[in-house]
């Protein structure tokens, strides 16, 4: 046989192992075919993207819990600064509503009412938000989530991905998504910050005008009991002045 002929084997072999998926061993492409080839890397890039699609979701999730956590808080001290300004200004207004000083004390009475009024219902609609309550689901799902996360990538970093175990717990991930509402689109945003190198449905480093709008929304939502708090305090010193006048 000639020196050529021997070499022809071993230059075949060399190639089919080139045309090979990383990470697997050698064996394994033995004896396949090209559409055998590709079929471990298309695997390994549907795992990778399972497991950056968790990561994703139980980070905007943990964002979205905090957030609902803070606002509730939030709208608990504004609430509370309210009702002890409707308060003073109902004791002010009982004090300075006699005879002598009778506009007075219709102007303070008047501030009073209004206070009182505006804090009764902003308490009711803060209530049917359950802030906390959805907070708390929030909360629950993100910590599943990350769970389900933690075990994708202990199986992608465990050699060859495991389709069957991969497949189990992608079925894991979307019953975990029902256990809570879904995040706001500004939620998202801050977690993709996190990964800004992947690819997505859509891309928060172009797309500026969108990201401006979600978190120019969220912030105003979040300024909301602040600014209740302030109006309520300057309300008060409103009282303060038409009683000391």
């Amino acid at each position: 046989m000639s020196e050529s002929a021997q070499r022809e084997p071993a230059l075949a072999e060399d190639a089919s192992e080139k045309l090979g998926a990383p990470g697997l061993p050698d064996h394994s492409l033995e004896e396949s075919t090209p559409r055998d080839r590709n079929e471990p890397a298309a695997g390994r890039r549907w795992a990778e993207r399972l497991e950056e699609r968790t990561d994703t979701t139980y980070l905007s999730r943990a964002w979205a819990s905090g957030k609902l956590e803070m606002r509730g808080t939030l709208w608990m001290i504004a609430l509370s600064v309210s009702s002890a300004s409707a308060l003073s200004a109902s004791i002010l207004a009982l004090q300075q509503g006699d005879a002598s000083r009778p506009s007075s004390g219709i102007g303070i009475d008047f501030a009073a009412t209004i206070l009182s009024l505006m804090t009764l219902v902003l308490s009711l609609i803060v209530a049917a938000l359950r802030y906390q309550a959805r907070s708390k689901d929030l909360f629950y799902c993100y910590r599943a989530i990350q769970k389900i996360s933690a075990d994708i990538e202990t199986v992608n970093n465990c050699g060859p991905s495991d389709m069957v175990r991969l497949k189990e717990l992608q079925r894991d991930y979307q019953l975990a998504l029902d256990l809570s509402e879904n995040h706001s689109e500004w939620d998202y945003v801050r977690s993709r910050r996190r990964r800004p190198e992947s690819q997505d449905h859509w891309d928060v480093r172009r797309d500026k005008s969108r990201v401006r709008r979600a978190r120019l929304g969220q912030n105003a939502l979040s300024s909301l009991p602040l600014l209740f708090a302030v109006f309520s305090l300057v309300l008060l010193g409103f009282v303060l002045v038409q009683g000391a006048g």
